[in-house]
């Protein structure tokens, strides 16, 4: 039996294969671009999140605790407690205390599941500049009430770019302090009703494909932050009002 062999058949050649494989690499390159692309967004809304998380974090803690300025339950001792410090350094330099705010209370010091009379308490709140560089809001809890002193300050969140206080009046709307945009104690501070908060935090890392040139504003139109040229950093900025409802109690 003879067996007849088809030589007309032929696989493929060198060229068909090159470009085989060039067409196999471009595709591949298209996957690749395509997961790259949507892991940077993936990155990209995870920071966010996490950096809203933080802001909102922060102004809650805050708005709950100045609610607490001026607590006393002694019906016969009003108008001893409240705000003891109320400083706004807009757009500080430096690595020292920027806005402040600290008062006082009555709270349960001793744990023991009751206010009592002369449990006095108190709390500061800053932003100031880490070790590591990186601003932090910063709470610092009541060592002594006689004389006034506080504890050293202990990091509540981190990566907060500005922390801006405005300090109203009865009527809401005009600053108590008479504020030179330096800030400092004045003798209008024991007229505090309304605190005004502005933070503004930034995400932990830079992003090479974005450019923050926002001035930040408050609701007064102060500028509280200008990012530096080249900046990288994605913010958030949030605003809140706190009516300091034991405040002016007679």
């Amino acid at each position: 039996m003879t067996i007849h062999l088809n030589s007309n058949k032929k696989g493929f050649t060198l060229i068909e294969l090159l470009i085989a494989l060039m067409l196999g690499l471009i595709v591949m390159a298209a996957i690749y671009e395509v997961y790259l692309i949507q892991q940077k967004s993936y990155t990209n809304q995870q920071a966010v999140a996490e950096m809203e998380q933080n802001l909102r974090a922060s102004m809650f803690l805050l708005k709950r605790e100045i609610q607490k300025a001026g607590f006393n339950p002694d019906p016969d001792d009003k108008g001893t407690l409240g705000f003891i410090e109320a400083t706004r350094d807009i757009e500080a330099t430096d690595n020292q205390d920027e806005s402040a705010v600290a008062f006082t209370f009555i709270g349960d010091i001793n744990d023991d599941g009751v206010v009592s009379e002369g449990e006095t308490d108190g709390l500061r709140y800053t932003l100031y500049t880490g070790a590591n560089g990186v601003k932090k809001l910063g709470r610092a809890t009541l060592q002594s009430s006689n004389p006034i002193s506080f504890n050293v300050v202990e990091p509540v969140a981190e990566n907060i770019d500005a922390l801006d206080f405005v300090f109203f009046g009865v009527d809401g709307k005009d600053d108590v302090l008479n504020d030179d945009g330096n800030g400092g104690v004045t003798a209008g501070i024991a007229g505090i009703r309304v605190v005004e908060i502005t933070i503004i935090a930034r995400a932990k890392d830079a992003d090479i494909n974005f450019t923050d040139t926002t001035v930040y504003q408050n609701s007064q139109e102060d500028t509280i932050f200008t990012p530096p040229a080249n900046d990288h950093y994605r913010r958030r900025v949030l605003t809140t009002s706190v009516e300091c409802r034991n405040m002016g109690l007679k």
